[in-house]
């Protein structure tokens, strides 16, 4: 990661959501999510969201917006 390695699997879009971040992925029988917050645009609360977590045929994340 140091010299440009891995995957980005979440950022902002700049319109509605701002500051993504300060993730965690949790696996259920149901499932993989990605638990993470982000900022409402014009807003200052953080909001918990959380996304079910693809993969590419390589088994590679998919990125994702908020």
């Amino acid at each position: 990661m140091v010299e440009d390695g891995g995957t980005l699997i979440l950022e902002g879009d700049g319109v509605d959501w701002v500051a993504a971040g300060h993730s965690d992925v949790l696996a259920t029988d149901d499932g993989i999510y990605h638990l993470y917050h982000a900022y409402e645009q014009g807003s200052n609360a953080a909001v918990f969201r959380v996304a079910e977590l693809m993969f590419d045929d390589e088994g590679w994340p998919v990125p994702h917006a908020p």
